[in-house]
Protein backbone atom coordinates (compact mmCIF):
# COMPACT_ATOMS: atom_id res chain seq x y z
CA UNK A 1 0.00 0.00 0.00
CA UNK A 2 2.89 2.36 0.65
CA UNK A 3 5.03 1.44 -2.33
CA UNK A 4 4.35 2.58 -5.89
CA UNK A 5 6.07 2.16 -9.22
CA UNK A 6 7.57 5.33 -10.74
CA UNK A 7 7.53 4.92 -14.53
CA UNK A 8 9.93 7.85 -14.98
CA UNK A 9 12.72 6.33 -12.89
CA UNK A 10 11.52 2.75 -13.48
CA UNK A 11 11.80 1.96 -9.79
CA UNK A 12 9.58 1.26 -6.81
CA UNK A 13 9.23 4.15 -4.38
CA UNK A 14 8.27 4.03 -0.70
CA UNK A 15 5.91 6.91 0.11
CA UNK A 16 7.34 7.42 3.60
CA UNK A 17 3.94 7.68 5.26
CA UNK A 18 4.37 4.65 7.52
CA UNK A 19 6.57 5.19 10.58
CA UNK A 20 9.59 2.91 10.58
CA UNK A 21 8.56 1.52 13.97
CA UNK A 22 5.54 -0.14 12.37
CA UNK A 23 7.85 -2.87 11.07
CA UNK A 24 6.47 -2.82 7.53
CA UNK A 25 8.48 -5.55 5.84
CA UNK A 26 6.57 -7.09 2.94
CA UNK A 27 4.32 -5.66 0.24
CA UNK A 28 2.54 -7.20 -2.71
CA UNK A 29 2.66 -5.03 -5.82
CA UNK A 30 1.04 -6.14 -9.03
CA UNK A 31 1.00 -9.72 -7.76
CA UNK A 32 4.68 -9.77 -6.81
CA UNK A 33 5.90 -9.92 -3.21
CA UNK A 34 8.57 -7.39 -2.24
CA UNK A 35 10.51 -7.19 0.99
CA UNK A 36 11.46 -3.77 2.32
CA UNK A 37 14.87 -3.60 3.95
CA UNK A 38 16.00 -0.77 6.18
CA UNK A 39 19.45 0.65 5.67
CA UNK A 40 21.68 1.67 8.53
CA UNK A 41 21.48 5.41 9.13
CA UNK A 42 24.67 7.43 9.13
CA UNK A 43 26.24 7.36 12.60
CA UNK A 44 23.81 4.73 13.86
CA UNK A 45 25.28 2.27 16.36
CA UNK A 46 24.66 -1.48 16.19
CA UNK A 47 22.36 -1.16 19.19
CA UNK A 48 20.29 1.63 17.59
CA UNK A 49 20.13 -0.15 14.23
CA UNK A 50 19.06 -3.52 15.61
CA UNK A 51 16.59 -1.92 18.02
CA UNK A 52 14.94 -0.11 15.13
CA UNK A 53 15.06 -3.02 12.71
CA UNK A 54 14.09 -5.87 15.02
CA UNK A 55 11.68 -4.32 17.49
CA UNK A 56 8.47 -6.29 17.96
CA UNK A 57 5.54 -4.95 15.96
CA UNK A 58 2.29 -4.16 17.76
CA UNK A 59 0.34 -6.70 15.71
CA UNK A 60 3.01 -9.44 15.82
CA UNK A 61 2.48 -12.49 17.98
CA UNK A 62 5.44 -13.79 19.95
CA UNK A 63 5.79 -16.67 17.49
CA UNK A 64 5.68 -14.37 14.43
CA UNK A 65 8.27 -12.10 16.01
CA UNK A 66 10.73 -14.91 16.70
CA UNK A 67 10.21 -16.45 13.26
CA UNK A 68 11.00 -13.06 11.71
CA UNK A 69 14.16 -12.26 13.65
CA UNK A 70 15.57 -15.81 13.58
CA UNK A 71 15.05 -16.46 9.87
CA UNK A 72 18.14 -16.61 7.73
CA UNK A 73 18.20 -13.68 5.32
CA UNK A 74 18.59 -14.26 1.57
CA UNK A 75 22.28 -14.63 0.71
CA UNK A 76 23.32 -14.82 4.38
CA UNK A 77 26.01 -17.45 4.93
CA UNK A 78 26.21 -19.46 8.15
CA UNK A 79 28.91 -17.32 9.82
CA UNK A 80 27.14 -14.03 9.02
CA UNK A 81 23.81 -15.46 10.18
CA UNK A 82 25.23 -16.67 13.50
CA UNK A 83 27.04 -13.35 14.04
CA UNK A 84 23.80 -11.41 13.45
CA UNK A 85 21.93 -13.53 16.00
CA UNK A 86 24.77 -13.11 18.52
CA UNK A 87 24.58 -9.33 17.98
CA UNK A 88 20.83 -9.42 18.60
CA UNK A 89 21.47 -11.17 21.91
CA UNK A 90 23.61 -8.23 23.05
CA UNK A 91 20.90 -5.71 22.08
CA UNK A 92 17.81 -7.52 23.36
CA UNK A 93 19.25 -8.73 26.66
CA UNK A 94 15.83 -9.20 28.29
CA UNK A 95 14.57 -11.53 25.55
CA UNK A 96 14.18 -15.23 26.40
CA UNK A 97 17.32 -16.37 24.58
CA UNK A 98 17.38 -19.53 26.69
CA UNK A 99 14.53 -20.72 24.41
CA UNK A 100 16.62 -20.21 21.25
CA UNK A 101 18.80 -23.04 19.95
CA UNK A 102 20.66 -23.73 16.74
CA UNK A 103 19.16 -26.63 14.76
CA UNK A 104 22.03 -28.30 12.89
CA UNK A 105 19.64 -30.17 10.58
CA UNK A 106 17.85 -26.98 9.49
CA UNK A 107 20.99 -24.81 9.69
CA UNK A 108 19.12 -22.10 11.54
CA UNK A 109 18.14 -20.89 14.98
CA UNK A 110 14.74 -21.91 16.28
CA UNK A 111 12.61 -20.62 19.14
CA UNK A 112 11.11 -23.15 21.53
CA UNK A 113 8.18 -21.56 23.34
CA UNK A 114 7.98 -24.38 25.93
Amino acid sequence: DHVSYDVTTKSYVFDGTVPISDNIRDSVIEGKEWTVTWLRREGETDNQYYSRLYSKGDSETEEQYWLRILRRLPGEDEDTYKARIESLKTVFTNAPWDHVTYDEDKDQFIFDNK
